[in-house]
C-alpha cells in the first residue's frame, strides 16, 4: 500500500466559508454566492504514482457530479461524489482523476503481451495484403505504432491503493482551489446584482416622486369618472361597485412600489446566504409581476419609460442569477 497523498483538511469539508465584499449604495455588504462555473485543480504523490484531480462546474438547475476514474478505481466514485455533494449544492460538476507512474520510480516494470501484437499484425495483414499495401516499410511502421498501445507495451508499477482515503487529501485540495474560484466569480455577479439593483431603486424613486405630483391630476380625473358613472342610471348596483373599485385600484401603484422595494431590501439579505441562487431567482420573480402591475396602471410617458427600464434591469438580472448556485 503506497502512502497517502497530502493536502490541506481546510480546504475541504469544514473549511471557513468566504464572505466578499460587494458595494450596496453608500455601504458593503458582504456576500457568500458562488459562480456555478470555475476550474480547480491539485496533484499529489501516492506510491509509484503522481496523481492529479481536477474539477469543472459549468451551469445546471440541479446538482449533477460526473466522475471519471480509471477503471480499476471505479469504486471510489461514489466517496467522491458524496466529498462533492458536501460542497456544491447546484449545477454540473466534473471530477478527473489521472494517474501515471513517477518516470524516476526504478521498481516499474515493462509489460508485454505478445499475443496482442500478433494479432493486431495478422488483422492488419488480412486486410493490407489482398490490396499489395503490406510491404516491409509498412509492416515496420506498423510494428511500431503497435508498441505506443498500453494494450500491447505498458508499465507495471505496484498495486494502486484502493481506499478513498488515500486520494481524499489532494481531492480536498483540488476542491478548495475550485470553489474558491466559484467564489469570485459569484462576488462579480453579486456586484453587477448589486448595481442593477440600486439602478432600479433610482428609477423607483422617480416613479413615486411623479405619482406624487400628479396625485391632485389624478384624484380629479377620478372624481370626473366617479360623477360620469353615478350619472349612468343604467348600471346595476353590483356593476357600479366594481367600477368604481377597478377605477381606485387602477389609479394609485403606491402598494406596488412599496412591495417592489421591499423585495428589493429583502435581496441584501438573501446575497449573504450560501447558496443563494433559487432565492434570488424566486424574489426577481415576485418583482418583474409588481413591475408588469405597474406598467399597467401608469399613464404617464414618462413613468411608462422608467417602468420599462425597470423591467430591463429585473431581465437582466433574471439572466445572471441563472449562473448562481
Amino acid at each position: 500500500m503506497g502512502k497517502k497523498a497530502g493536502g490541506s483538511k481546510k480546504d475541504g469539508r469544514g473549511r471557513k466559508q468566504k464572505h466578499e465584499a460587494a458595494s450596496c449604495g453608500d455601504k458593503d455588504i458582504t456576500t457568500s454566492c458562488r459562480s456555478m462555473t470555475g476550474f480547480g485543480a491539485a496533484s499529489g504523490r501516492l506510491g509509484q504514482y503522481n496523481l492529479s484531480f481536477e474539477i469543472k462546474g459549468v451551469n445546471g438547475r440541479f446538482l449533477d457530479v460526473v466522475v471519471r476514474l480509471p477503471r480499476e478505481l471505479s469504486q471510489l466514485e461514489a466517496g467522491i461524489r458524496k466529498l462533492v455533494g458536501e460542497e456544491c449544492h447546484r449545477g454540473r460538476v466534473e471530477v478527473l482523476l489521472n494517474l501515471e507512474l513517477n518516470p524516476e520510480e526504478s521498481s516499474a516494470e515493462i509489460s508485454a503481451l505478445p499475443g496482442k501484437f500478433d494479432g493486431y499484425m495478422a488483422a492488419a495483414e488480412t486486410l493490407l495484403a489482398p490490396r499489395g499495401l503490406w510491404s516491409e516499410a509498412v509492416q515496420s511502421d506498423f510494428a511500431v505504432q503497435l508498441l505506443i498501445r498500453k494494450d500491447v507495451l505498458s508499465e507495471v508499477g505496484a498495486e494502486l491503493p484502493s481506499e478513498l482515503s488515500d486520494y481524499e487529501g489532494v481531492l480536498r485540495t483540488a476542491l478548495g482551489v475550485f470553489q474558491d474560484s466559484r467564489a469570485r466569480e459569484g462576488v462579480v455577479l453579486a456586484r453587477d446584482l448589486v448595481s442593477r439593483r440600486e439602478t432600479i431603486l433610482v428609477h423607483l424613486e422617480e416613479i413615486s416622486t411623479k405619482h406624487a405630483s400628479r396625485r391632485k391630476e389624478y384624484l380629479a380625473e377620478r372624481e370626473a369618472k366617479f360623477a360620469e358613472l353615478l350619472d349612468d342610471k343604467s348600471l346595476p348596483p353590483e356593476r357600479l361597485v366594481a367600477e368604481v373599485a377597478l377605477l381606485v385600484d387602477r389609479s394609485d401603484v403606491t402598494e406596488e412600489i412599496v412591495r417592489l422595494r421591499s423585495h428589493l431590501t429583502r435581496f441584501v439579505d438573501v446575497l449573504q446566504e450560501d447558496p443563494c441562487g433559487r432565492k434570488i431567482d424566486f424574489l426577481l420573480q415576485e418583482c418583474v409581476r409588481e413591475a408588469n402591475t405597474i406598467a399597467s396602471k401608469v399613464q404617464e410617458a414618462t413613468m411608462q419609460h422608467l417602468v420599462v427600464e425597470v423591467k430591463s434591469e429585473l431581465e437582466r438580472m433574471k439572466e445572471q442569477v441563472q449562473n448562481l448556485e
